[in-house]
C-alpha cells in the first residue's frame, strides 16, 4: 500500500526514484536532492528558463548525441553539466555522515545517467535548498530561525516569490 502522498514527495526529494532533475547542493556538490523540471518550471521564472529555454534544448540534445561528453554551461547563476559525473553517491553522503543523518536516509541514491539532468547548486545551503524544494512540492518548509536567511536567499535566486512568506 502506499505511504501518505506528503511522505512520498518527501521521499522523492531525497532518492529521486521518479524525478528527472538531480541537484548536486553545497560547497562541494556533496548532497544530492531530487525534483521534476516540470515542477519546478511552473514554481520559478528562473527554473522554467533553465529547463525549457530555447540554451537548455540546444545543450540537452547535444549531450544526447555525445553522451561520454560532459557538457557545462551557466544559466542564470546554475552550472548545469550533462554526462556521467555523478554515478553514485560521493563520500560524503554515505550512511555514517552527518549529512545523511540530517536528511534522514541511511544513504542517498544517486545521479542517473539518462534519467537525471544534473544540476550543480554549490552556493545554497542543502537544508535551504531542501526547504525551497518542500515548498514547490506543496509541503511545509520547515523554515526555522537557524535556516531563515538561507532559504531567503535560494528563494530570491529562484525568484519563487511565496516561499519567504511561507510559515
Amino acid at each position: 500500500m502506499f505511504k501518505a502522498l506528503d511522505e512520498r514527495i518527501e521521499e522523492e526529494i531525497i532518492l529521486g526514484n521518479v524525478s528527472d532533475v538531480c541537484f548536486g547542493v553545497g560547497q562541494d556538490e556533496e548532497v544530492h536532492l531530487f525534483s521534476s523540471r516540470c515542477c519546478l518550471a511552473m514554481a520559478s521564472p528562473v527554473f522554467h528558463a533553465m529547463f525549457f529555454g530555447p540554451q537548455w534544448h540546444k545543450e540537452a540534445a547535444a549531450a544526447r548525441h555525445s553522451p561520454a561528453r560532459k557538457s557545462e554551461h551557466s544559466v542564470g547563476h546554475t552550472n548545469c553539466r550533462w554526462g556521467d559525473k555523478l554515478t553514485g553517491t560521493s563520500p560524503a553522503t554515505g550512511s555514517n555522515s552527518p549529512r545523511s543523518r540530517e536528511f534522514g536516509q541511511a544513504q542517498q541514491s544517486g545521479f542517473r545517467t539518462g534519467q537525471h539532468h544534473y544540476v550543480a547548486v554549490p552556493d545554497i545551503e542543502p537544508s535551504a535548498f531542501k526547504c525551497m524544494l518542500r515548498y514547490v512540492h506543496h509541503l511545509d518548509p520547515l523554515i526555522s530561525l537557524d535556516n531563515a536567511l538561507q532559504v531567503y536567499r535560494a528563494a530570491d535566486k529562484y525568484q519563487i516569490d511565496g516561499l519567504p512568506a511561507a510559515r
